[in-house]
């Protein structure tokens, strides 16, 4: 048959002890670490979102200005129009006709510039929410890493404690008290020689 060599409980019940502390003190170390980790990234979150809102909010008004601008812009091309034909006619004069005809496409230049401006500023607002959502997106699963990492923490915590206290009671009841015992015994027995020696001596 095969027989396993015996296996020096003592060092093996100090081992489990020591582990088990070794582990709490690392997990409690970790814990704070991931606790504080936690409360950066959730006020990172937060403060993303709010800046989100804001700039949706803002965004959203300065997209409503520039509506009423250029709908104003049109209103007064439309206006400008409406003379020009008028003007045509009846056949009022030529300088009257240039001003107008001038205003007119200074008019349509800008409703054209401010249509661009508008195309773009809803490109940026499009790429910047993206862009934001996506920030969001990533702080969110570092979150739930963080808090994963935690949870891991814990339970090296709880198992860190039950092996500290398997191996120190076993460590206790198993080795060190009979080694009392033991050396309770060896003491009464060293002192009744003791007490012989001394009682079979002459004085």
């Amino acid at each position: 048959m095969f027989s396993l060599p015996s296996i020096p409980t003592d060092s093996l019940y100090k081992f489990l002890f020591i582990g088990g502390l070794v582990l709490m003190i690392y997990s409690v170390y970790t814990v704070q670490n991931q606790n504080t980790r936690l409360a950066r990234q959730k006020f990172t979150v937060d403060s993303i979102r709010i800046l989100q809102r804001t700039y949706f909010k803002l965004d959203s008004i300065v997209d409503r200005a520039h509506l009423i601008n250029y709908q104003d812009k049109q209103k007064e091309i439309l206006d400008a129009d409406k003379l020009y034909l008028e003007l045509i006619r009846k056949k009022k004069d030529p300088r009257e006709i240039e001003i107008i005809d001038e205003q007119k496409r200074r008019y349509r230049a800008q409703i054209n510039e401010n249509s661009k401006r508008l195309d773009s500023l809803i490109k940026k607002h499009t790429k910047d929410v993206v862009q934001s959502e996506l920030r969001s997106t990533e702080l969110n699963s570092i979150l739930d890493s963080t808090e994963s990492n935690l949870r891991q923490a814990n339970a090296g915590i709880l198992l860190g404690f039950l092996l500290l206290i398997i191996g120190g009671a076993l460590w206790y009841c198993k080795i060190q008290k009979p080694q009392d015992r033991l050396q309770s015994i060896q003491l009464e027995i060293a002192e009744i020689e003791l007490t012989r020696t001394k009682s079979t001596k002459p004085n």
